[in-house]
């Protein structure tokens, strides 16, 4: 038998109304995966879940970032693979990553910056913000990079056509005398 009912006797089957509180919550639990999936892969910036052993997942800005196509490619590597040997400044990238997790259990959070590269060596500048965080128990952390190679780029050529600017001046100058 089918019963109404919020205590079905054995054998009934319950039947819950489309307003109640057991079909409201599967619907709230459903939209919140739903919005935290459209955020993570919709998102124009690389994102990246990754424990100890590696990446857990990413999204397809993270893919295009690191030149890759397949996000099998990317799962379970530990992210300072995906980077060249040295760092902008010069340390390992091995070690720097390894500073960067040391910094995030302690502290919750950091912002810094990093350099990518991808399979055929092309090298891209990004600004990165890491949080730890927990699923089901199990510590996660959540890594998001904004590419910031073009604009680098040119700040670089801005600064590099004031230079020419002054030096052709300077000379100018010098050959006017």
């Amino acid at each position: 038998p089918i019963s109404n009912s919020p205590s079905p006797t054995s054998g009934e089957v319950r039947v819950c109304a489309a307003g109640g509180a057991e079909a409201s919550s599967d619907f709230e639990r459903q939209f919140a995966e739903e919005k935290f999936r459209v955020v993570f892969e919709e998102a124009p910036d690389a994102c990246f879940l990754f424990d100890s052993t590696g990446v857990l997942d990413c999204n397809s800005a993270a893919l295009r970032l690191l030149g890759r196509t397949e996000k099998e490619s990317v799962l379970g590597v530990p992210f300072w693979t995906f980077a060249p040997e040295r760092q902008m400044n010069g340390r390992l990238s091995r070690s720097v990553w390894e500073t960067i997790q040391r910094g995030v259990a302690e502290g919750g959070g950091l912002c810094f910056e990093w350099v990518c590269a991808s399979p055929t060596g092309a090298l891209r500048s990004v600004e990165a913000s890491v949080i730890s965080s927990s699923i089901q128990g199990r510590s996660i952390c959540l890594l998001t990079c904004h590419d910031v190679t073009a604009h680098r780029q040119d700040r670089k050529s801005t600064r590099l056509n004031s230079s020419h600017t002054v030096i052709s001046y300077a000379v100018f100058c010098l050959k006017k005398k």
